[in-house]
């Protein structure tokens, strides 16, 4: 129920975007107010696969379909399990994932399309699926991976993390960055491009660091290891451009 001008507490069955009913939103409280054609939403929060979601913003309820514009932190989420009730392509990666957000969208079944706004992200403990292919190959070209005995991993099921992060802003569906950072076990990789979610479509240049070993000895030398201090720079980058739908990309 929603009082006007008074505050109230609206619990109860949520909006999902149609086809994703199945999306697991749990125990949610949001306090609300109209003035006009706005829905106000305060100091919200509500349960997401198991992770948590607190936010603020408001509805416009003048326009068909209705514009939502929120502004939050995500905490704690399964990425895989979210995309995959949410993307017809399936996940592209798993981790552990939060963020802080302030997004606009259509409550309709094209909110993808109409989805504008900026975030930043921090996945831990995952895999990034869409570049299975690609990390196999580097895997078997990887002189850590022999230095450390490991040997290539030609079973992989993507790139494995232990963290990614960066800044990711959207316009229509199409997300873009130039700072998004990943590390892995044996190999860094930074990013910098575009990924069109209606389209399921990549356009980017990955710099990966397949020699993480050399990071080691380059930064004992003394003077250089200032250069590596935040952990984002990449010794000897193999750059690498992605093109294509993201179960078919084009590597080169």
């Amino acid at each position: 129920a929603l009082e006007r001008p008074n505050r109230a507490i609206v619990t109860g069955h949520l909006w999902k975007p149609a086809g994703y009913e199945d999306l697991q939103l749990r125990h949610a409280q949001v306090t609300g107010r109209t003035e006009e054609s706005l829905l106000k939403i305060a100091r919200s929060h509500l349960e997401v696969e198991g992770g948590s979601l607190e936010f603020d913003g408001a509805v416009d309820l003048s326009t068909r379909p209705a514009h939502g514009h929120f502004h939050g932190v995500l905490r704690r989420v399964p990425v895989d399990r979210v995309l995959r009730r949410l993307m017809n392509g399936g996940p592209v990666l798993s981790g552990m994932g939060q963020s802080n957000f302030d997004l606009q969208f259509p409550f309709s079944r094209e909110w993808i399309s109409g989805l504008r706004g900026r975030a930043s992200v921090r996945l831990e403990d995952g895999v990034l699926f869409a570049l299975k292919n690609l990390y196999r190959v580097l895997s078997f070209t990887n002189l850590t991976n022999y230095l450390t005995f490991g040997g290539p991993d030609l079973s992989a099921k993507g790139v494995p993390f232990e963290l990614l992060d960066g800044v990711i802003a959207s316009e229509k569906g199409v997300l873009k960055t130039d700072d998004l950072f990943l590390v892995s076990p044996d190999m860094k990789m930074a990013a910098e491009g575009s990924l069109d979610l209606p389209r399921w479509q990549i356009h980017a240049v990955v710099k990966f660091q397949i020699f993480r070993f050399l990071e080691n000895i380059v930064t004992s030398i003394p003077g250089l290891h200032t250069i590596f201090q935040n952990g984002r720079k990449i010794v000897l980058p193999v750059p690498v451009r992605l093109d294509g739908p993201l179960d078919n990309i084009q590597i080169s």
